[in-house]
């Protein structure tokens, strides 16, 4: 992987209304979808922790602790299922206050520095006037993170409802983000060089697919506690369904992620080649992936197809709007290698099909 000096991403259009991008308003679409499953999330955790509680509290009454405390855990995982749902960083909290400021309001470009990097949320000063006003943007993954400081400039949509919404350089995706009164202050965070960038994508995508698969094991310990309070005496059946039911409810949808566990590998597989290229329409999962299929346009007048099983949104509206690809080492026919754009947090697997 080599570097290629240009940025092949486009910035965005800045003398229109943020949502009049086809691509954008697609996310923003997914952001109020996921609102509307915490939302619902929200209300199952709120009566199950209502029906956990009334044993829980039967049982201390009486001084039974040993029956109290199954119930008890279960009010717990409710209880934090429920601040998943309606913690301040999450899509119910923003998607509705995005959704109004990006139909109002174009991007708009400032300067900006990463001065403190996170998992999952990080603080950015922005230009404000003659100095830099800190803000603290949540939901940031590290290899949007890193454009920051990389660039220098980010993009900017609000404040709607005490809410902003940040964008970074290579990048579609949008992030909330709430202002500060005081910066941590310290050194800007070192900007990294253009292979850290893909290196990063395809780490944090290798994390997201292996994530889910840890409720597997735990299923054994969950379901014994669970047998407790319906007096289970056998609980190895119950350990055994509900393990097998996770196996499917994970591995299932993982599936067509799979490949995503051997993206630190491939990125290392050569330089980027760019191909032209054209998306065919794809139609998005409640995870923010598709299936979509591009047809690729060899320079030798070769064409062929690639198939990219869980691409993001964000990596196929790079390909629609720019009309090409770029892979890391040679599309070869039969070949699975890493697809993306050099120097952007966008990056993807493809199956390459036969010469057409």
């Amino acid at each position: 992987m080599t570097a290629t000096g240009a940025r092949p991403v486009p910035d965005p259009i800045a003398d229109r209304p943020a949502a009049e991008d086809p691509i954008t308003a697609e996310l923003l679409d997914l952001a109020a979808a996921m609102a509307n499953r915490l939302r619902l999330v929200g209300y199952v955790a709120c009566a199950a922790l209502v029906l956990s509680a009334v044993p829980t509290v039967i049982n201390l009454s009486t001084g039974d602790l040993g029956g109290a405390a199954p119930w008890a855990l279960l009010v717990l995982s409710q209880a934090v299922l429920l601040w998943y749902a309606y913690r301040p960083a999450g899509h119910r909290s923003w998607a509705a206050a995005a959704a109004v400021a990006m139909d109002r309001s174009p991007w708009r470009p400032v300067r900006a520095r990463l001065v403190r990097a996170g998992r999952l949320s990080a603080v950015v000063e922005v230009a404000d006037g003659a100095g830099f006003a800190p803000v603290r943007v949540l939901l940031f993954t590290r290899a949007h993170q890193v454009m920051v400081n990389r660039v220098g400039t980010v993009w900017l949509v609000g404040p709607e409802r005490g809410w902003s919404f940040l964008r970074v350089a290579g990048s579609h995706s949008f992030f909330p983000a709430r202002p500060l009164r005081h910066s941590p202050g310290g050194t800007p965070v070192a900007a990294v060089e253009e292979h850290e960038v893909t290196r990063g994508v395809a780490r944090t995508l290798r994390s997201l697919t292996l994530l889910p698969t840890l409720q597997i094991p735990l299923m054994v310990p969950v379901s014994y506690l669970a047998s407790i309070p319906i007096g289970a005496l056998d609980w190895w059946p119950i350990a055994a369904t509900s393990t097998a039911l996770a196996v499917v409810g994970v591995l299932v949808p993982l599936r067509l992620k799979w490949g995503n566990v051997r993206l630190p590998a491939m990125v290392d597989d050569g330089p980027w080649v760019r191909v032209p290229a054209h998306v065919t329409p794809w139609r998005v999962r409640p995870d923010g992936t598709a299936t979509a299929t591009v047809a690729l346009h060899f320079d030798d007048g070769a064409k062929r197809t690639a198939t990219l099983p869980a691409a993001g949104v964000d990596v196929l509206g790079a390909i629609w709007s720019t009309g090409s690809l770029w892979f890391i080492g040679s599309p070869d026919p039969g070949k699975t290698v890493a697809a993306g754009f050099p120097g952007c947090p966008l990056l993807a697997f493809a199956k390459i099909g036969p010469d057409r």
